[in-house]
């Protein structure tokens, strides 16, 4: 870990990330240099959290993707989630008297982050309650997804868990919206918890009934409203 030296690049990426909403750029620097920010660098493959290494820390990600698995007493893993550049992540490290994180969290190509300490937060907290407000909003937000992640796993079909999450990552371009993978078919299968035979015959339905098109590592959804 270095003592983060922050560009203006990552500057833009952190405030659009759900902690920083709202701030000016000069808002953004007081709070980080109140907080006394650090940066990690992972290699693709190496993990960032682990049940057996835990440190309060919140995570940013300024560049790269990391994997989110949820790992059991046998030692399968089911993947969560995927996140990219902007996502947070470690939340659940921090404000509880547990000493072990609840999911393992690897880096699946070269990535950055910025790490904020509980203590960070609580000073960046007390000096901007707008940060507080945002924090609780996020960890809200994060309820509702786990719910929706459960009901996924229990009750949709492949087509309509697939659908969900074209839905849900969904981002307007060109007039339209799509989603550009930046993990395996193998992987979104997993975070589906489907087959990578069911996703792929999924894809192909989808396509030929003109609901999406895929362009290399996107899926181009033609109308929202099919998949919602």
């Amino acid at each position: 870990m270095v003592a983060a030296d922050i560009t203006n690049r990552h500057k833009e990426v952190l405030l659009h990330t759900p902690l920083f909403k709202g701030l000016t750029v000069a808002e953004l620097d007081r709070c980080l240099a109140i907080a006394g920010a650090v940066y990690g660098r992972f290699a693709k493959g190496e993990v960032i959290y682990q049940r057996n290494h835990y440190e309060r820390r919140l995570g940013i990600i300024l560049e790269g993707c990391v994997k989110v698995n949820k790992v059991s007493d046998d030692g399968q893993k089911i993947i969560m989630n995927i996140l990219s550049e902007g996502s947070l992540v470690g939340g659940a490290t921090l404000f509880h008297d547990f000493d072990y994180y609840v999911v393992e969290i690897t880096a699946t190509m070269d990535t950055n982050l910025l790490f904020l300490s509980q203590a960070a937060l609580e000073r960046m907290f007390q000096a901007d309650y707008r940060l507080a407000r945002n924090y609780i909003s996020y960890l809200s937000s994060r309820i509702y997804f786990l719910n929706h992640k459960i009901d996924r796993f229990t009750r949709s079909s492949a087509e309509r868990k697939l659908m969900d999450y074209l839905a849900d990552n969904a981002v307007e371009s060109n007039g339209g919206h799509e989603v550009c993978l930046l993990y395996t078919m193998k992987d979104l299968a997993a975070a589906l918890n489907i087959s990578r035979a069911s996703l792929y015959r999924v894809l192909d339905n989808l396509e030929k009934e003109g609901i999406i098109q895929k362009e290399q590592n996107c899926i181009r959804i033609k109308d929202i409203n099919q998949i919602t």
